[in-house]
Parts: structure tokens; sequence; C-alpha cells
């Protein structure tokens, strides 16, 4: 089965103090003999204020080692905070305290200090979900930004070895409450892949045919967008990638060619699409099919990133909101596939298989990481990124050598914690 990931959108808080002088003139500070001062005449001298200290930013990694889940945090080292196995895909609450992860198909977490281990969601609850000799897993999992509230949604595993169908569906659970202590937000077919919103107040959910935002608050739910499924000629349905415009005040979405066998000049779409309504399309373009290539729409949601196909090769695109199409190079068919934007919305990734991968821009093509294994590389902001060497996880700085975090690594995450 092969479905969209959330994409991970990474945030860095300033904090700005501002001192404002009123309209009232300062007194004069007199000199007296002595080197010392006298304040004029009614004026009581004061200590300045203290202002609190600076935000700090700390980075941290949680990931998986040996079926558990560990953290890393910079500056400080490695702690393992599970020990009992079966963990997966953990994910780091925004105030860096808690970490979400998959046991064995049910939702867990753990304090990033090591306490507090605990299950929310049982196979008991989820097996309720499904009927038959199927059962049920939980899929993704989302942070609400700011709060310790989990989203949610489940996958139904087939009785038929290999069949993965997602539910599309959403639920949610304090990460601080009991088991199975669950909001059932929406049902099957009702929810979908969520993207929250900037200021965590709306969801949107995407589904193979339509994005629905849904409002945390209030529950209410509306199907912002509808689209014709398109055609994977697999087992597996294309769920479009969301990215929220920074205001909160709407996304932008790619939808691929229905049917780019059937027609190879239906063109794709890209969306504007507002929560008061009325999406609009900003641009079209001819691409290569979405099982073979998908559509990646830039950070700051102003272009997207696509392939098109030429004879006996494949040329690497992006476009903007205003149309402009702009050609950055081509590659014979099946030696490379795009990985998507780097967070200054300028540069991107193409993976050159089997091993390396290079960041690109106009005029740009720079070999990613020192090592002979670059995967699944994440990004910190536009000069810093994470990635795996084999199983080893390193970081690193753009135009700098490489350092090693830990080694026997399979799957990681990460979040930088403002405290």
């Amino acid at each position: 089965m092969k479905t969209r990931a959330p994409f991970l959108i990474i945030s860095i808080l300033v904090l700005v103090v501002s001192v404002l002088a009123c309209n009232t003139p300062i007194p004069t500070v007199t000199s007296i003999p002595g080197g010392t001062t006298s304040e004029p005449e009614g004026v009581t001298a004061t200590e300045p204020p203290v202002l609190p200290p600076p935000a700090l930013a700390t980075l941290r990694v949680v990931y998986i080692k040996a079926d558990n889940v560990w953290l890393w945090t910079e500056g400080t080292g490695i702690l393992q905070l599970t020990a009992a196995g079966g963990a997966r895909n953990p994910v780091l609450s925004s105030d860096g305290q808690v970490v979400a992860f998959n046991r064995n198909g049910e939702l867990w977490v753990v304090n990033a200090d090591g306490t507090n281990e605990h299950q929310l969601v049982s196979t008991a609850y989820l097996s309720g979900l499904v009927s038959g000799g199927d059962t049920a897993e939980v899929k993704d999992i989302l942070w609400r930004p700011g709060t310790h509230t989990i989203f949610f949604n489940t996958v139904v595993v087939a009785a038929i070895v290999g069949y993965r169908i997602p539910q599309a569906d959403l639920q949610s659970i304090e990460a601080d409450g009991i088991v199975d202590a669950i909001t059932y937000l929406e049902s099957a077919g009702s929810g979908g892949d969520p993207y929250f919103s900037p200021d965590g107040n709306i969801v949107a959910l995407s589904q193979p045919d339509k994005i629905i935002f849904l409002e945390v608050s209030s529950a209410f739910w509306n199907v912002a967008l509808t689209f014709p499924n398109v055609l994977t000629y697999s087992e597996w349905s294309y769920y479009p990638e969301i990215v929220w415009l920074p205001d909160s005040s709407g996304v932008r979405v790619a939808i691929p060619a229905a049917d780019p066998l059937g027609d190879p000049s239906q063109p794709s779409t890209f969306w504007n699409v507002p929560v008061s309504g009325s999406p609009s399309i900003l641009t079209t373009f001819i691409a290569a099919p979405a099982f073979a290539s998908f559509p990646y729409i830039s950070p700051d949601a102003s272009a997207v990133l696509y392939t098109a196909e030429n004879p006996g090769g494949v040329e690497i695109h992006s476009i903007r909101t205003d149309g402009t199409d702009t050609l950055y190079t081509s590659y014979p068919s099946g030696t490379i596939e795009i990985e998507g934007w780097t967070p200054d919305s300028l540069h991107f990734m193409v993976h050159h298989l089997p091993t390396q991968i290079n960041i690109m821009a106009v005029g740009e093509d720079i070999v990613l990481g020192d090592t002979p294994s670059v995967s699944k590389v994440q990004w910190i902001d536009s000069t810093r990124f994470i990635f795996l060497n084999g199983t080893e996880l390193r970081i690193s700085t753009l135009g700098s050598a490489s350092s090693p975090i830990d080694t026997g690594v399979n799957e990681y995450n990460f979040g930088i914690w403002i405290h």
C-alpha cells in the first residue's frame, strides 16, 4: 500500500521585545560632586526592569532502534525511552515533552525523560472498528500544535496478506488521559490524512477524491474541494499532499491528472482552497502520472515541483501560481526521483538512484551529504538536515562534514523544542 504521508513543516519562534517611549519628558539627572547623581525633585530612583531570558530552541530527535524509542537532544545526548519493543512511528509533541508512538498497531506515549510510558489506544478498541477476519491499527499520528492532544486515524489490515486499507477516519485522545478515552471525530470515509493549520484551529483532511476542513473547537465539517479519483492502476489510492498558507486562511493542493494513460494530454491542477470557500485553479501543467512521480508543493505554497516525460527521459520542472514554468534539467528514465523541496522553497532534492541525493535550484546542483548513502532526509532549517546513512543516523550543515547521532536506526522524526 502506497499512501502519502503528511509533510513535515518546521516552525521557528522569534521573540521580539519592544520598549515604547511615553510622551512625558524624561527628567534630567543632575551631577553632583564625587561622581554621584541626584534625581530631580519628586522623582524616586527605581531599579531597571529585569527582562525575561530569550526563548531557547533545542533540537530533539526521536527514533526507533532495536524496536524501541530513543531520544537524542542536541547538547545533551542520547536517552533510551522504552524497552518493551514493538515500537515504530515516533512523533514528538510541539513542546518537546512527550513522544507518541505505535506499538504493535496500538497508540502509546512516553515522556521525553522516559517516565510515564502508557497505552492510549488498545487492540480491543481497534478490533471494534472492523468485522470479519480483519484487524485495525493506528495509522497517522499528529499532535495538535501547542497541546498534548493527539489526532490519529486508522488502517484496516485485511485478512488477505499484504492488504492495508486506510479507513479515512479521524479520532483524538489526550496524551495525559486514560486508555481508550477517545473522541471519535469522523467515521470511516469522513476523515482522511490530517494536516493541522499553523494556528492549530483547523484540520485539513486529504482523501482520494476530496479535501475536507474540520474546525476543532466546534467540530464543524465541510467538503472544501472535490475532484476525480487519481488512477494508480494498482490497489493503492493517491492522497494529495496539503500545504497550509502561513496565515491559516487556506491550503494549496496539487491534483494529478485522473487518467494519464487514457488521456496523456489531461493536465494536473494547482488549487487554492480558502477556508472561507470558493476554491480556484491557480494554474495547470502536464506532468508524469502520479504512480510514477508525485507533485510536491513548496513550503511557502507558491510553486509545484513535478516531473514530465519526454522521449526516453524525464524532465524536472516547477510551476508557480502565476503559471511561470521552469525546466531545470532532464535525465534518462529510471535514474532519478524527486524528493521534495528544502525549507527555503528555492531548492529541491533529487534522488540519483540508488544512493545519492543532490539539492538543486536554477544553476545549482550540489551533492547532499558526505557518506556512501543518503536517505530519509529531513530539514531542520534551510541549511541543517538529518539523514540516514544505511542505519546510521547523522546530522549535517550544508558545506560541512556530517556528525553521527546513533547507529542501528530504523526510522526517526524530530522537533524543535522552544522553551
